[in-house]
């Protein structure tokens, strides 16, 4: 009883204080009010587990406050106090309602029993909440037994304790000839008297006020039996009392008694459930179908048998005790309240069973009908619920989810052993001890609160109803909170709120389930970091500079200052990667990400935007001075050698700066003009870097209409490929063609070559450029050769940029395949400044073409200065003089031409001059051994379809000469 409240109405101050001191004594917490409007206001904002008021109150009795107290549906026990001799009062009031009552004497020893019969009250409330759920079930099964009654060919009828007519069954109405239209139920017994005198006559008994008389004396069981005459049957009336509630009248038509004997049979053998006669010996006198199948046996089989054989041992002395009360008495034969017992059948299996009796005379013999129910089911039902409870229970014990239930209030009322391992307390430091907000850190209750006030539009505080307040709406709400340890560590948790119903629909506490999510916040973290962060480097990527950039950006933009954007990239680092591999490049990569790091301060950012180039964001510099000395301080460390495959090689870089604001206020701004101060570094150069400069601005702004132009013109067609003769010097027979792309104006102008091809090779562009040339050019060619029947050359001038793209050679073999073109029939022309390099790259991949069949030349021989021996390293074909040499009054030029066809003759290659122009060149070119020319003395480059044309033209005059 510690934690029951009980709400105490007295009117009395001397008696309210006894009784009061009495139960606290008891450890029962009392709260007393001297009326009943005052007990309804507290029972409205308070919660009691039992009111216990006194009967006599001015204003309002105990009965009428229980009648409020139903009214306004709260459901709570009521225990009156009553005077000691009126005991009317407290039937009264237990009719109305009441749990109980109380019986005050003068010598106050009702005292002593008011803690046993409130803790009596409410257990008694507790169990009738707990049998609720049956009542439905139960009611049905008993209004079998009302229907089986009323199927009886005995007429009945129920009085109330005023001897008022409660009920009456169908078979008296019909006995009597009582009209649908009348109404018994509340009839007196003066008027019950006076219907049965229109149809029946009581011997010696004419007046109504006789048959009352003797209906008193017959409820008072001074007769046992009395009987009527009903036209020409007799009916036998007997009367049975019903608990305290009354009595019920039979009329029994013993004229017919066998008649009335096979009816009742039968409606017992269709009854819908077991039913069973048995007499005072417990011998079975009849047995439906519905017993038999009960049982185990056929229903004749049992007709005759012991009622003894189908009670487990165990219980046949109760149920002896039970059969001896039963028909011992005669205030005992009343219809006993449905009981819940084992039932054995034949084959010795226990069937549990609920078990109505009600007495009945079958012939001149009283019997006892048991009504029986298979409860398996139900049973099963709850043997069901206890193992679904167990389950739960085991559920919560090894659920590796932390679970915690409380009250409405936030009070812990059960926690799982994962919580406990998970918060590092125990079970007995949390149950009916603390708040489930022992865990959570206040910063973030308050955020909540206001998070959650705002969008509900209600004031919450920081307390457990911010904790609740969406489950408590009906949603689940799942969410990530703080939970502090009792070491006082913290972790993260998700966190999912339910709340617990009871079966009338109101919350009756929360279920908070929470699980540990540092792994996936951690997971979480590396996704974040990685999403922002360059695999290779680990340095920030462009979207995490994007981010930084803006920052920046945004803080001068409020405070003022200045932001310094670096752009840099390393210079033939493309070289380093087709030479020594990616993997070396990813090397280096790395050692300038760190050497970046170590040039800047902590707030810089260093950023990798891809391949080799990356990105400074300097922050909160004073002026271009600052940016300057960090690209100085880049410049230094970059000049340290890095060791790479066991060679020490030397790096540079070449750094564009801009600097905001006064170089743009836009991050598309900034990076451009640093990436263009960048460029003209390199133009300068290399190994250095470049401030932003307007003037240098539109000198990239003057280029791009040039780019843009030149990219429209090969989108639209407007490039063409001009094919210049390449003649034998010996017979004058045309050999091959050089490809040469021209580029026609919108007015029909032609642009130069110099004017766009320098702007594609640095764009990038070449490279598309360049294998659109070599495609169309071995199309032309393979054409004239079909047509022709005769082999040309077709020569293709190649640019470092092309040749140095990972795809070079694959699109060489790619054109050929496609065209037809055998491979011997084209030329690939390399300038001179690429094979004096000396890389194994260039090697491999000249090595990988003339194994194809492709043929090399060197174009331009002899422009770079260099030692003519490394011509000796490559598998070529031809070398070709510049036409800077043809010269022919200078002696220099006629000596490095001897020499130049001196070298071609050791190695083996054919020599070609280009740009002669006059028969003086060609006479100087042809006396020092060179196998073929191409110039204007010929022929200048022609479109495809005028080429025939040329070729017919040359060899023409070739033919003349010669005769």
């Amino acid at each position: 009883m510690d934690s029951v409240r009980v709400l105490y109405v007295e009117d009395d101050p001397v008696q309210a204080m006894l009784v009061k001191h009495q139960l606290e004594d008891k450890g029962v917490s009392v709260e007393h009010v001297a009326g009943g409007e005052e007990a309804l206001a507290r029972l409205f904002v308070a919660h009691f587990d039992v009111v216990l008021t006194d009967y006599y109150m001015p204003g309002m009795n105990g009965v009428e406050l229980m009648r409020r107290i139903d009214a306004a549906g709260t459901d709570l026990p009521v225990v009156i106090l009553t005077a000691g001799k009126n005991l009317g009062l407290a039937f009264d009031a237990l009719r109305e309602g009441a749990t109980d009552f109380i019986s005050k004497d003068d010598d106050g020893e009702y005292l002593s029993v008011l803690y046993q019969v409130l803790l009596r009250a409410v257990e008694r409330h507790c169990l009738l909440l707990q049998s609720r759920e049956f009542t439905q079930k139960l009611e049905y099964e008993k209004q079998l037994s009302f229907i089986t009654l009323d199927a009886l060919s005995q007429g009945v009828v129920v009085l109330d304790q005023q001897n008022r007519v409660k009920y009456s069954n169908r078979c008296f109405r019909d006995l009597f000839s009582v009209p649908g239209s009348v109404e018994t139920s509340g009839m007196s017994l003066s008027h019950f008297a006076a219907l049965l005198l229109i149809h029946a006559r009581v011997e010696g008994h004419s007046g109504v006020d006789e048959v009352v008389s003797l209906l008193h004396r017959c409820i008072a069981q001074e007769d046992e039996r009395l009987e009527i005459t009903l036209y020409d049957s007799t009916l036998e009336l007997h009367c049975a009392a019903l608990h305290d509630t009354g009595h019920a009248l039979t009329f029994t038509d013993i004229t017919h008694r066998k008649q009335e004997a096979d009816t009742l049979d039968c409606i017992i053998r269709l009854a819908p459930v077991a039913m069973i006669g048995v007499d005072r010996d417990g011998r079975i006198l009849l047995a439906n179908e519905r017993a038999g199948l009960l049982m185990g046996a056929e229903s004749q089989e049992l007709v005759g048998s012991n009622i003894e054989e189908f009670v487990p041992a165990g219980d046949r002395g109760r149920h002896a005790r039970i059969m001896r009360g039963f028909f011992g008495e005669s205030a005992a034969r009343r219809m006993r309240s449905a009981s819940d017992v084992y039932l054995q059948t034949r084959h010795g299996e226990q069937v549990p069973v609920e078990i109505t009796l009600n007495h009945i005379r079958m012939g001149e013999e009283e019997a006892v009908l048991a009504t029986v129910v298979d409860i398996s089911a139900r049973k099963e039902a709850e043997r069901v619920m206890l193992r679904a409870h167990q389950l739960t229970q085991s559920i919560i014990e090894h659920s590796p989810f932390s679970l915690m239930a409380t009250d409405i209030d936030g009070r812990i009322i059960a926690v799982s052993p994962a919580l406990e391992r998970l918060l590092h307390y125990s079970r007995e430091e949390l149950v009916e001890r603390e708040s489930a907000l022992l865990f959570h850190r206040e910063d973030e209750l308050e955020a909540r609160a206001v998070e959650l006030s705002a969008e509900l539009g209600i004031e919450l505080g920081a307390d457990f109803g911010t904790l609740v307040e969406l489950a408590r709406r009906g949603e689940v709400e799942s969410r990530e909170w703080t939970y502090q340890r009792s070491d006082e560590s913290t972790l993260p948790v998700n966190l999912t709120v339910t709340a617990l119903r009871a079966e009338d629909g109101e919350i009756s506490g929360y279920l908070l389930i929470a699980y540990d999510i540092s792994e996936q916040k951690a997971a979480n973290e590396y996704i974040e970091h990685i999403a922002h962060h360059d695999g290779l480097t680990d340095l920030p990527n462009r979207t995490l500079m994007t981010d930084r950039l803006q920052h920046a950006l945004l803080r001068i933009k409020r405070y003022g200052g200045r932001v310094g954007v670096l752009v840099l990239d390393l210079d033939h680092f493309k070289r380093i990667n087709d030479t020594l591999g990616h993997m070396a490049g990813d090397e280096l990569l790395k050692v300038v990400a760190e050497r970046l790091k170590r040039a800047v301060r902590e707030s810089d950012t260093v950023c990798r935007m891809g391949g080799d180039e990356f990105v400074v964001i300097l922050p909160e510099i004073r002026d271009e001075s600052d940016v300057e000395r960090v690209c100085e301080k880049i410049l230094e460390l970059m000049a340290e050698p890095v060791e790479l495959c066991g060679q020490r090689i030397v790096v540079s870089t070449s750094i564009g700066l801009s600097v905001a604001p006064q170089h743009g206020e836009t991050i598309e701004q900034l990076l451009e003009h640093a990436d263009t101060a960048m460029y003209q570094a390199k133009q300068r150069g290399r190994n250095g870097y470049q401030v932003f400069s307007s003037e240098d601005d539109g000198k990239s702004v003057s280029a791009q209409p040039i780019e843009h132009a030149l990219y429209s013109a090969f989108q639209n067609d407007r490039l063409s490929i001009h094919y210049q003769p390449q003649i034998s010097t010996l017979d004058g027979h045309v050999t091959g063609v050089e490809a040469l792309v021209r580029w026609e104006d919108a007015d029909g102008g032609w642009i130069p070559p110099d004017r766009f091809i320098h702007l594609a090779e640095s764009t990038g562009f070449i490279v598309t450029l360049g294998d659109w040339l070599m495609r169309r050019a071995c199309e032309d060619i393979e054409a004239l050769r079909r047509r022709r029947h005769r082999d040309f050359s077709v020569a293709v001038n190649i640019s470092q940029r092309q040749f140095w793209h990972a795809d070079f050679v694959d699109s060489v073999k790619r054109a050929l395949l496609r065209t037809g073109l055998p491979p011997q029939s084209l030329m690939l022309e390399l300038p001179e400044s690429l094979l004096v390099t000396e890389l194994p790259a260039v090697s491999a991949k000249l090595e990988e073409l003339h194994a194809c069949g492709v043929k090399l030349a060197v174009d331009d021989f002899g422009t770079t200065n260099a030692s003519p021996a490394y011509a000796c390293r490559y598998p070529l074909d031809m070398i070709k003089i510049d036409r800077s040499f043809l010269a022919t009054g200078e002696r220099g030029h006629q000596v490095t031409v001897t020499s130049m066809v001196a070298v071609a003759r050791e190695l083996g290659v054919e020599v070609l001059a280009e740009g002669v122009e006059t028969p003086e060149q060609l006479e100087f070119i042809s006396a020092r051994g060179c196998h073929r020319v191409q110039g204007f003395l010929y022929s200048p480059a022609v479109a495809a379809p005028v080429l025939e044309v040329a070729i017919n033209q040359i060899e023409k005059v070739a033919a003349q000469v010669s005769v």
